[in-house]
């Protein structure tokens, strides 16, 4: 029913956040990089959410087609980076199937940050440059009819700017970067996704441990998900998996589904 219920993500909207000790977390990434691998807390969360999405919380990897409910081809999801260079933001599309390490997502990550560095981006991006040199409203009617034509009607033409797949099916952006401790992102309508998530600044706290006081690293992540496809329960979800995540990053080493409790 909320399928029909709602458009596309300019009403459905549900927001919730969690704070995350990533304490844990940041020691694993610390012990990552002496051994050569070059990550950082962005990648870990990245993989994270990947990992419960897939094995916990597969409802986020869907996508609505024409009323309903559709499982998308394959996992994947994209990340929110800043060119330092031009001040521009662009998204990068990540393949998450085949059950990568975080080394291995580290590598796929590098060598689409090089590509878009070096202008080698998705068709799309070019489609949308040449976008905004319409003039309004033509601009409106036009980017209007490309969501219908690729997210309602389900036609898949890449390079006429049609793939409802363009960013999987979520997106992280490491709002931290730039000196923020929460947000709720915009839950874009046409880049036909689950949840923006964000990742706040990382500070320091003190806490009881077994009976003491101990310092710890929290961070605020955030996420605003599509009500069409998900609802409180599963963000519920997603967020104690990511939970668990944190206080053992280990878990991210083995391969395969983690069905546990």
């Amino acid at each position: 029913m909320a399928s029909s219920v709602y458009r596309r993500p300019r009403d459905a909207k549900i927001f919730g956040s969690v704070e995350l000790d990533v304490t844990e977390m940041e020691a694993w990434v610390q012990h990552k990089r002496r051994e050569g691998v070059k990550l950082t807390l962005t990648h870990a969360i990245f993989l994270a959410l990947g990992r419960a999405i897939r094995d916990r919380v597969p409802e986020f990897n869907a996508s609505v087609k024409r009323g309903r409910i559709m499982a998308r081809p394959g996992l994947a999801g994209g990340l929110a980076v800043l060119h330092r260079e031009s001040g521009d933001m662009t998204l990068v599309r990540v393949d998450l199937s085949g059950d990568p390490s975080i080394d291995e997502l580290a590598s796929r990550l590098r060598e689409k940050l090089q590509d878009s560095a070096s202008g080698r981006e998705d068709p799309s991006v070019d489609i949308k440059k040449r976008l905004a040199m319409i003039p309004w409203p033509l601009r409106s009617w036009l980017l209007d009819l490309i969501a219908w034509l690729s997210l309602d009607l389900g036609i898949h033409a890449p390079s006429l700017g049609l793939d409802r797949n363009r960013f999987g099916c979520f997106i992280l952006s490491n709002i931290g970067s730039i000196g923020l401790d929460v947000g709720f992102p915009a839950l874009l309508p046409n880049a036909n996704v689950a949840a923006v998530i964000t990742m706040g600044l990382v500070h320091d706290r003190v806490e009881w441990v077994d009976g003491r006081p101990a310092p710890r690293r929290k961070l605020t992540l955030s996420a605003t998900m599509d009500h069409r496809l998900v609802d409180g329960h599963h963000g519920g979800r997603l967020f104690n998996a990511l939970k668990r995540y944190a206080a053992e990053p280990s878990l991210l080493d083995a391969r395969g589904s983690d069905q546990s409790s």
